[in-house]
């Protein structure tokens, strides 16, 4: 081969290689953009804020009036309302509150059950002792509302109402006048006075005989003496 033609060969040689690398080139695709670094799974969410006293109340206030007034109508809708709002409260609640939210929904749940009207009161009566206790451990649920007590009822005493017009859910229109206001804290009937017979005036006690008497056992009298009876013939 002469000089001329290995000069040829190479030519050729470097000039198809160079067309093997633009090739190569023109049919490379461009390389996919980075993905973001994927991130981190959100932190849960945190609860829901428990439903306010004041929405719950709603519903003990509904079922205290419909006793009040000697029905039943309505209640056990509002009972396992009731039932509802404080067992969602006490998934939130403090720990000094979560007790009496999750009584107040064990007992507003058994109410929702009551078939007659002296039962709705006795569930009435287990749901009140938890409200009471609610507000004595979080005295800010307590205001504008009115604590009461009446002697007379059986089982647990007291209730809560907005208004200060004393209207008895455990008598109802027998007595309906029945009781006293009293302040959060104190303990039920304990070393009873004159004052806590306030509003059981003449009126108040019509009709009343030996059989109205039942459930006032020895445990309730505590304190009394004669001049806490004056009235009470």
């Amino acid at each position: 081969m002469t000089r001329i033609q290995t000069l040829l060969v190479s030519f050729l040689a470097v000039g198809a290689l160079a067309a093997c690398s633009k090739s190569d080139g023109e049919n490379k695709q461009p390389a996919e953009p980075a993905k973001p670094p994927s991130q981190p799974a959100a932190a849960d969410k945190p609860p829901a804020p428990a439903p306010s006293f004041d929405e719950a109340f709603a519903s003990y206030e509904s079922i205290r009036v419909a006793l009040a007034a000697d029905k039943t109508d309505g209640v056990a809708e509002a009972a396992t309302k009731l039932a509802k709002l404080a067992a969602d409260a006490s998934n939130s609640a403090p720990d000094n509150l979560k007790a009496h939210y999750t009584g107040i929904a064990k007992a507003a749940g058994d109410l929702a059950k009551a078939e007659d009207v002296a039962a709705m009161r006795g569930g009435f009566g287990d749901v009140s002792r938890e409200v009471v206790g609610l507000m004595e451990m979080s005295p800010g649920t307590a205001k504008g509302q009115h604590v009461f007590e009446c002697p007379m009822a059986k089982g647990y005493k007291r209730w809560i109402q907005p208004s200060a017009e004393l209207a008895n859910p455990y008598m109802g229109t027998e007595m309906l006048g029945c009781g006293s206001e009293v302040a959060l804290g104190k303990h039920d009937m304990k070393g009873m006075d004159h004052g806590t017979m306030k509003g059981m005036e003449t009126g108040d006690m019509k009709g009343m005989d030996h059989g109205d008497m039942k459930g006032m056992e020895t445990g309730d009298m505590k304190g009394m003496d004669h001049g806490d009876m004056k009235g009470v013939e």
